[in-house]
């Protein structure tokens, strides 16, 4: 036996490929070219261009399946038909010009009209090649759009000729198909030459292999470009993993399983696990599709793996996504127009005016590097919400750099940071997105306001020219008007909290009245006193959980079974006073002393001195709850610390009166004034606290230390890193995404003996290992849920799935978005991710 060359179209590459002489051909030569066969039916059967074949009289003899979708018709109704019947531009006259255009060129382009099973009408162009074969004369139509940057003549008749060249690859194709088996030894050479071709230019790459994963002889020239030379005999995991030893490994692993596992529901399971899509030196991005090949003698799997050179499409998809990103943006812009432009406003302040007065003000570097940060991350919150992100990047950005500068406060001074400032331009980072916004919105979108939608800039300096013209009693009465056009009405700021405590209570199985809003209303920045009405919810949610009895306990001690939260609003002298009550169970304040030294928030010696007044306020402090274990509401300490923290920044107080069996009442003191900015928070914060959860849960319940300096921060990526056992969580609703906890496998172990009760074997320790790290999982995302504000009733967890990473170091994620941080412990390290879904 000898061998034979096949080079391309171009006589630029060749191969050799197996020849025989006139002699019957081997049983293993016979199976390759039943394999070859295979190959032509498949490529036939699902190439993506519709292919219909006829006679010189019109019937239809031949249609793939691209051919049956695009005309809606099934394969045994279509092969009835005539080309009179789907293409109106011919008529029995006119195909026999058409025909006999086509056999005197060989082949023929045009433009023509398609109709379908339903009369609706396509225009398509349609390639057409002539073949005659065993005395008899077939026309081949290769359908396809024309692209509209290909309408230059120039590029058209590109266009054209490589239409010709498919047609004329299909025409050998069919041709194989009719000679069969008829002639197979003699047709052997021939038919995997003519396959050969057919792969070299679909712009696809094929390639086969069997169960030691080494790849077959014949495979396509786009192998051949996409993996820069030939791959005959190489290993498939090698090839697509060349330096990734982990993802080899686990790639053998399973295609190994495929190829020995006989059920086909568990095979199908193997099947999911392999790689979708791979990434290539320079950047090139493969995608590739697995499909079974059986062979024709002894029944043996081969896997096809059909690659595509996705790179451009990955550009595309980027710039889609960049695209939809413009189109929230300015869906955003429509909607909140005046949070826009005042957000836009406050910015151009900032950069303008208050970040000089920052740096000439009282106080150290380190104290205005702080303020400076702070406002930072505020603007980013903000747009981030308002979907400019572009500028939420810079703004991350310089986050970043005023972190390094914290962290290196004994050499920063005034002279870096203004330094820092001075070179970042910082008040060009929105130009971007304001072209976008005037090019789609119109150029005079920022300069036609409505009358009350005034620039908070512009409020500022009308107040200031009223305190400096005005008499006391004009500005009295003036005065509160202006500051109307951004103030809201309390009573709208505190406006979810009775549907909040019905639906919660219904939830809890604690019945309760209707809750109103009662009292007097003030209109009250929501700049200042927002923040402050959001964390109201730890008080409504702890009334609910904490302070209303069961219904039973209720009877027992003769009270109605619905019990009565009630909210009041009084203004005094310039003080809003809040008063939010229950009529539950009382807080018992000898609980609230021992729980307070157990914690170490006071020693015994003064909490004896305190008053119950003095006493009760300690439950504002963090990580104080009398409740002995925590639930999904409340219990861990958390919330009403974060109410203190927005009295103290208002300069508010707060008085807890209680009495066991009948109920507590709050008393917040908040003078109505404009003291300084609470910051907005956005949806990546959602990030930040969920790092700041874990991290707590590991530290307080799991007695791990931290090591800060070998611990990665937040960060944008498109790889999960892979390192031991991964726990996957959905979450809906708001908030659509998955979240990841990875364990790498000295933690996993570590962890499930601190859960464990008594010692564990071996096996037990693998056996638990899943549900473990479920739970631990589950316990981070229902911590973070209670503390992100309104979110505990807004979005649902689904169950924890669980699964070990067989040595895979990372896993590829093609969703719009993934957050990841890695925290390292003394033993061993985690990672916590968000995989936002579309549709956020």
């Amino acid at each position: 036996m000898g061998h034979m060359q096949i080079r391309d179209k171009n006589q630029k590459e060749s191969v050799d490929i197996p020849s025989c002489s006139d002699e019957r051909v081997s049983i293993a030569e016979y199976e390759q070219a039943e394999l070859t066969l295979q190959f032509a039916q498949f490529a036939m059967e699902h190439f993506s261009n519709a292919i219909i074949w006829t006679r010189d009289n019109g019937s239809i003899n031949f249609v793939n399946d691209a051919a049956c979708s695009l005309l809606g018709y099934v394969r045994p109704d279509l092969v009835t038909k005539t080309i009179f019947d789907i293409v109106p531009d011919f008529s029995k006259t006119t195909w026999v010009d058409n025909f006999q255009a086509i056999r005197k060129n060989l082949s023929r382009v045009q433009k023509l009209t398609l109709v379908t099973s339903d009369n609706q009408k396509i225009r398509v162009t349609m390639a057409s090649h002539y073949l005659a074969l065993r005395g008899k004369e077939y026309n081949c139509f290769f359908v396809n759009d024309m692209p509209d940057e290909l309408s230059t003549k120039e590029n058209e008749q590109k266009f054209k000729e490589n239409l010709e060249h498919q047609v004329a690859l299909q025409t050998t194709l069919l041709r194989e198909e009719i000679d069969g088996r008829e002639k197979i030894e003699s047709v052997l050479l021939d038919e995997a030459e003519r396959i050969q071709n057919i792969l070299d230019n679909v712009g696809q790459g094929f390639l086969t292999f069997g169960q030691n994963m080494k790849i077959d002889l014949q495979y396509s020239q786009e192998c051949r470009i996409m993996f820069e030379g030939e791959i005959w005999d190489r290993s498939f995991p090698e090839l697509i993993f060349p330096d990734d030893e982990a993802q080899r490994t686990f790639l053998k692993s399973v295609l190994n399983d495929i190829f020995v596992e006989t059920d086909k529901d568990r095979q199908e399971v193997f099947f999911s696990l392999l790689p979708s899509e791979v990434s290539l030196s320079d950047n090139k991005y493969i995608e590739i599709k697995f499909r079974r090949i059986i062979g024709a003698c002894h029944g043996e799997m081969k896997l096809m793996a059909i690659l595509t050179d996705v790179t451009k499409t990955r550009r595309l998809r980027d710039q889609v996504g960049e695209e939809r990103r413009n189109l929230k943006m300015v869906v955003g812009a429509v909607v909140q127009y005046k949070e826009l432009v005042e957000s836009l406003s406050d910015y151009e302040d900032f950069c303008t005016i208050h970040f000089g007065q920052i740096l000439q003000g009282p106080g150290s570097a380190d104290e205005k590097l702080y303020e400076i940060y702070r406002r930072i991350h505020t603007f980013k919150g903000t747009f981030s919400q308002l979907e400019l992100t572009h500028l939420v990047s810079k703004l991350d950005s310089m986050e970043t750099h005023l972190s390094k500068l914290q962290k290196d406060s004994e050499h920063t001074d005034i002279a870096t940071i203004e330094k820092l400032f001075d070179e970042s331009n910082m008040r060009t980072w929105p130009d971007k997105e304001i072209k976008i916004l005037r090019a789609t919105l119109g150029q005079s979108y920022f300069d036609s306001e409505p009358a009350l939608d005034i620039k908070s800039s512009q409020i500022n300096e009308i107040e200031e020219e009223m305190t400096q013209l005005l008499s006391p009693s004009e500005l009295r009465q003036l005065l509160p008007k202006i500051k109307k056009l951004r103030y809201r009405s309390i009573k709208e700021l505190l406006r979810s909290y009775p549907e909040y405590v019905e639906r919660l209570s219904d939830r809890l199985q604690k019945p309760t009245k209707p809750m109103i809003i009662e009292g007097d209303d003030i209109s009250v920045n929501p700049e200042l006193y927002g923040n402050f009405c959001k964390a109201l919810v730890h008080v409504f949610r702890n009334s609910v959980d904490h302070g209303i009895e069961s219904i039973e306990k209720r009877q027992e001690r003769g009270k109605n079974e619905s019990a009565q939260i009630k909210c009041c609003i009084k203004v005094n002298d310039g003080t809003l006073i809040l008063e939010i009550s229950d009529d539950g169970a009382g807080i018992d304040v000898q609980l609230v002393k021992q729980k307070a030294i157990a914690k170490g928030i006071c020693d015994l010696d003064t909490a004896k001195k305190m008053n119950d007044t003095e006493l009760l306020k300690l439950i504002f402090e963090d990580n104080l709850s009398t409740r002995e274990t925590p639930t999904e509401y409340s219990g861990r300490g958390i919330g009403l610390s974060a109410i203190n923290e927005e009295l103290n920044r208002l300069s508010g107080q707060v008085e807890v009166k209680t009495k066991i069996g009948e109920g507590t009442t709050f008393i917040f003191s908040v003078p109505v004034n404009e003291a300084f900015e609470v910051p907005k928070f956005s949806i990546e914060l959602t990030m930040d606290t969920i790092i700041d959860r874990a991290k707590s849960y590991m530290t307080e319940e799991m007695d791990l230390t931290i090591d800060t300096e070998l611990s990665k921060s937040k960060m944008k990526t498109e790889l999960l890193e892979l390192d031991g056992v991964i726990s996957l969580i959905s979450l809906k609703g708001a908030l659509s995404a998955v979240f990841a906890m990875g364990f790498d496998n000295d933690l996993a172990l570590h962890l499930v003996r601190k859960f464990a009760i008594g010692e564990l074997t071996e096996s037990e320790e693998k056996e638990y290992l899943g549900d473990t790290m479920s739970e631990i999982a589950n316990i981070v995302t229902g911590s973070t849920l209670n503390v992100l504000p309104k979110t505990n009733n807004m979005i649902t967890i689904g169950t924890p799935t669980t699964c070990t990473t067989e040595g895979a170091s990372h896993l590829s994620f093609a969703g719009p978005e993934m957050w990841t941080a890695v925290i390292k412990t003394n033993q061993g390290k985690f990672s916590v991710s968000l995989l936002m879904s579309e549709g956020n």
